[in-house]
Formats: structure tokens, C-alpha cells, sequence
């Protein structure tokens, strides 16, 4: 068939190549990330991620659209808001960086750090919240427990929205005020939805506080792998003596670090996320992740989930 070896080797090169390349071709890997949207616990971290890391969109969608409204959509991952910090002397902002975008009015989340911690410690879900529209004001303060610091937070945020000098003059919708914290900021979560102010709460891995009095919704956030405060201390002490709306979601395998750093855990995100939606921004569509039969917490396998309604 070949006249001579070269004629013969010059075929088997070409054939080697092109068989190369079918290989190169079929082994090529796919989009095979992991979102984190299925509640796999994030580790603390434990150094600084690379800036590629929950990359803050250069726009700023208005949050009224279509697809920020689904049960579909998955909270675990940014939203469409750029944020931004502002500095106060005894707090810190979280926010979008362009506020009242199309008139919207930004709902204001105040949040209670734990023991010892700083609103730096929480960076990565203080500002996940903020990349959904919300404003979230901090207490600078390490020791949050009593709620006063947190309830000192929507003071300010009152006069800041009052103030024509103010980047939130006229921006925020003070009939949605969400309160949320860890640690011995959850229990100051506790102490401080029991003010009228506050429509609705998620304490996380709370230090035991009476639920008595707590004026909305609350979804309570405990780690099956938490040492410090046990999720069945939560669920006798603080769960089962509500007397309104309550969740009890319970992470397996979280550790009391679960919501703090750069990256805290995806799935804690994505419902503590969408539970300030559902009640803040009335995005009544959210209800069936937490509340009646088959909810999409109760079905997610990385939860244990309990419910007074």
C-alpha cells in the first residue's frame, strides 16, 4: 500500500496526531463547580481568598426583577447589588452602593456580632445581604447580647434616612426592619425583635434568650456540630417556648464558625438570605422554602427542620 517507509511513516505521524487530538478533545473537563447552593457547610477560612471570590457585580439591576423573585433563584450566590461600607463612630453599614434604584426603598437589616467579634469577622454574609438590597447596620460594639446596641443601629438609621445630608436620605423602608446576629449577637437578635420595630428575625447559634415577646417570624439557625452552643439547648430554650412564627433549622455538621469570614457557609446564606426577602422586600412567592407541607428547607437533607406556624 505505501511506496516506501518515509510514505508510511508520515501516515502513522498524522494518525497519531489527529487520534491525539479526539482524546484532548473528549477528556475535556466541563463546568463541574460546585455553587455551594445544596447547604455544604464552609469550613472557617482559614486565609484570605483570591479576589475572583463572590465578585461584586459592576451594575446594579433593580431588585424587582423576575428572576430576584423565585423560589428558584439560589440565595447562596450574590445578588445583583454592588455593595459598599459606610463607617459611623460606633457602627459599620453594610449597603448597595447605588441606593434607590427604579424608587426602591432598601428594607434595613440591624445586626449584633458575638462575643469578642467585630462586624469584619461576618464580612461575607454581611455583605451577601447587602448584594440583595438590603442596608444592614452593624454595632461596632463586641458585646451585643442585651439588644440595645442592635436597637441603637435602626436610631440611627432612622435619622441617617431623615437627614438631607445623608447618603440614605429618603432610601430606606423603615416598615421592614429584619434583626439578625451569632452568638451573643443571636441572642441580642432575640432580645431586640421583641421592639415593635422589627418585623421579622434570624438568630443564629443564639446565646439562650426568652423568645417571650418577640414581635415577628423568626428563623433560628443552629449547627448540629456546635460545641459552644448546643443546637438542642436552642431548640428546648429558645424554639420550643415561641409564641409566634418560628423555624428551627438545624445545619449537620456546622460548627460554631459556620456564618463567620470572607466565606461563610453557602447554605446559611441562602436561607437566612431568603427569609429576609420573603419578609422585608414581601416577596410572598419565598414562603414555600420555609412554611406549610414539603417546604424547601424540610427537603433539603443538610437540615433538620422543625416549625411552629
Amino acid at each position: 500500500m505505501f511506496t516506501n517507509k518515509k510514505t508510511f511513516g508520515i501516515y502513522i505521524l498524522l494518525f497519531s496526531f489527529i487520534l491525539l487530538m479526539t482524546l484532548v478533545g473528549c477528556s475535556s473537563p466541563g463546568n463541574n463547580s460546585n455553587d455551594g447552593g445544596t447547604g455544604t457547610v464552609s469550613p472557617p477560612p482559614t486565609h484570605a481568598p483570591s479576589p475572583s471570590v463572590r465578585p461584586s457585580p459592576s451594575v446594579s439591576p433593580s431588585p424587582s426583577s423576575p428572576n430576584n423573585d423565585s423560589p428558584s433563584v439560589d440565595y447562596s450566590k450574590t445578588g445583583p447589588y454592588s455593595t459598599t461600607t459606610k463607617t459611623f463612630t460606633d457602627f459599620t453599614v453594610y449597603c448597595p452602593r447605588t441606593l434607590n434604584t427604579n424608587g426602591v426603598k432598601h428594607p434595613v437589616i440591624t445586626w449584633g456580632n458575638g462575643t469578642g467579634a467585630t462586624p469584619s469577622s461576618y464580612s461575607g454574609l454581611l455583605r451577601h445581604l447587602a448584594s440583595y438590597g438590603f442596608v444592614v447596620v452593624c454595632s461596632n460594639s463586641t458585646m451585643t447580647g442585651s439588644g440595645t446596641e442592635m436597637k441603637n443601629g435602626i436610631d440611627l438609621m432612622t435619622t441617617e434616612n431623615t437627614s438631607s445630608s445623608s447618603f440614605f436620605y429618603n432610601k430606606l423602608n423603615l416598615n421592614a426592619i429584619g434583626a439578625c446576629g451569632h452568638s451573643q449577637g443571636g441572642g441580642g437578635t432575640i432580645a431586640a425583635a421583641k421592639d415593635a420595630r422589627i418585623k421579622c428575625s434570624s438568630p443564629i447559634q443564639p446565646m439562650q434568650t426568652s423568645p417571650v415577646g418577640v414581635q415577628g417570624p423568626m428563623l433560628i439557625i443552629t449547627g448540629s456540630a456546635d460545641g459552644i452552643i448546643s443546637s438542642s439547648s436552642v431548640q428546648s430554650l429558645v424554639f420550643n417556648r415561641c409564641t409566634r412564627t418560628a423555624v428551627f433549622a438545624e445545619l449537620q455538621g456546622a460548627d460554631h464558625m459556620a456564618p463567620t469570614g470572607i466565606s461563610p457557609s453557602p447554605a446559611i446564606l441562602k436561607y437566612v438570605t431568603a427569609w429576609f426577602q420573603y419578609y422585608l422586600f414581601n416577596k410572598t412567592s419565598l414562603r414555600t422554602m420555609f412554611l406549610g407541607t414539603n417546604s424547601t428547607i424540610s427537603q433539603d437533607a443538610n437540615w433538620r427542620v422543625l416549625t411552629k406556624e
